[in-house]
């Protein structure tokens, strides 16, 4: 079972809805990742069988490294 948001330590990639990618981040709104993806910083996916678009965990992470490297908010 996948522990949520920051307490995630599932060491594998995997596919997270937007508000599991906030949280994960920091921050509880989904709409903080919603406008990475309308920029077009961050890829969404289609997954089968799913209604909602999902992030790739690594992609999510490497974003954020480089953001926080950056000084960026």
């Amino acid at each position: 079972m996948f522990k949520y948001g920051k307490e995630d330590s599932y060491p594998h990639d995997r596919y997270l809805t937007f508000t599991e990618a906030a949280s994960l981040l920091g921050s509880g709104k989904h709409t903080r990742v919603h406008n990475l993806v309308i920029k077009g910083d961050l890829p969404a996916y289609s997954i089968p069988l799913t209604k909602k678009l999902r992030v790739k965990k690594s992609e999510l992470l490497t974003l954020f490294s480089a953001i926080k490297e950056k000084g960026n908010p």
